[in-house]
């Protein structure tokens, strides 16, 4: 008989082992964080005052970039618990890499979508 605690466990990270669970979401705060780099930067480079070199305090320090930070690492978690049983798929590194590297542009979409409707 599975105990309260194990059940927990289970749903909340699904039903993967927790070494792959741990190994995926390692993999997609990764990709992630090359995603949101590369928003950081291009934005970077649009501006003015753009500093000389790049650093991660960069995806944190703006309040637009934190915002888009926590709602990746967010759309990340949700991801990688959920999208194996929606998809019936086994979870490994290289579909963490790749929901960390889309999880950015999912953000953007969602954050696009929404903004059209408030604007109606």
């Amino acid at each position: 008989m599975e105990t309260i605690q194990s059940q927990f466990i289970t749903e909340l990270l699904g039903t993967a082992p927790i070494e792959v669970t741990i190994a995926t979401l390692f993999w997609a705060v990764v990709g992630a964080t090359i995603a949101g780099g590369v928003v950081v930067w291009r934005g970077m480079s649009k501006s003015g005052r753009t500093p000389k070199e790049f650093r991660l305090g960069e995806l944190v320090n703006n309040p637009k970039n934190a915002l888009r930070t926590a709602l990746t690492v967010l759309c990340v978690l949700v991801s990688v618990r959920f999208l194996p049983e929606l998809f019936s798929m086994e979870i490994t590194s290289y579909s963490g890499l790749l929901i960390g590297l889309a999880s950015g542009g999912l953000v953007e979409f969602f954050v696009n979508k929404q903004n059209k409707i408030l604007s109606k």
